[in-house]
């Protein structure tokens, strides 16, 4: 997903520059670290500063094994972890540093706690920048009070740039159909542009149908791999 925010970032913003040195990327439900790591070697291959980008980084995670884990894989892969802490995203009303860059796969299927409120939380903390998020499709497209609510202040805030359907299989051996979108943060859907149903639906989307892309994304997501082809041209170029 840094990929594909590096990409919007220099299609959409003035400067057309993307992820830049000074960039700060928060992942509010961290896991292993997978992601922030991914964003500190961007920056280090961009930039070729390693103090600097490690620094560039905000873990949250609650589980405390799932925490550990998160640390132990920074200092074994790179050492980014100076700003990680264990904690509920949800219940911190702010952070220590501006993220400009947010990234998240939050946990599933948890009533008291829906995805929708971690993407809310995580569009809160995103300053002027960009989010990607991975999440169930049901997320954006559940009819709740709840869901509307929530969802009514993403889009006066935010305007959805993207959303790309994933491959079925990629969380084998659940079945979870999710999708990847891609928010530009502080900056609302014009009004008038969009009716409430048109605001559910992005500028550019991609639904993954080609089988031998899917193989590849679900293989190299499943074993923790770099996904060698730029796959985001293909929706980039394509306006829904």
């Amino acid at each position: 997903m840094v990929e594909l925010i590096d990409k919007f970032k220099a299609n959409f913003e003035e400067g057309k520059r993307g992820i830049v040195e000074k960039d700060i990327c928060l992942d509010p439900c961290a896991g292993t670290g997978g992601f922030l790591l991914a964003f500190m070697k961007h920056q280090i291959r961009e930039y070729n500063n390693k103090e600097e980008a490690k620094e560039n980084l905000i873990g949250i995670e609650r589980h405390p094994g799932m925490f550990v884990l998160s640390v132990a894989n920074m200092l074994i892969q790179g050492d980014g972890k100076a700003n990680l802490e264990q904690g509920n995203c949800l219940v911190k009303q702010e952070i220590s540093k501006k993220p400009s860059i947010g990234l998240m796969n939050p946990p599933y299927s948890d009533p008291k706690q829906p995805e929708i409120k971690f993407a809310e939380q995580l569009l809160k903390f995103v300053k002027n920048g960009w989010a990607a998020m991975i999440v169930p499709t049901s997320t954006f497209t559940n009819k709740s009070e709840l869901n509307k609510d929530i969802k009514e202040k993403i889009y006066k805030q935010n305007t959805l740039k993207a959303v790309i359907q994933m491959p079925s299989q990629l969380f084998y051996p659940l079945s979870v159909p999710t999708q990847i979108v891609i928010f530009q943060t502080e900056s609302s859907h014009q009004q008038g542009d969009k009716d409430d149903e048109e605001n559910e639906k992005a500028k550019y989307s991609l639904v993954v149908t080609d089988v031998s892309v899917k193989d590849d994304w679900s293989f190299h997501y499943q074993q923790k791999k770099q996904i060698e082809k730029d796959f985001t041209e293909l929706f980039i170029v394509n306006p829904r």
